[in-house]
């Protein structure tokens, strides 16, 4: 299948990467849940509105 050392050196380097990336997020992300509510988003999205518009009226960047 592989022609040389180095392209089956890769290979299982890549492989072991899959596999601990995969363990990482099994164990530390997969179980985390974010609910977000109507009135959440709502605030969230007037404060983004807000603070575009704010700069492009040129508005300072250090508030």
């Amino acid at each position: 299948m592989f022609r040389t050392k180095l392209a089956r050196e890769l290979a299982w380097v890549i492989a072991i990467k899959v596999v601990a990336l995969t363990l990482l997020w099994a164990f530390f992300v997969r179980g985390h849940r974010t609910s977000v509510d109507d009135a959440g988003m709502a605030t969230a999205l007037r404060l983004n509105a807000v603070q575009s518009d704010n700069n492009a009226r040129g508005g300072s960047h250090d508030q």
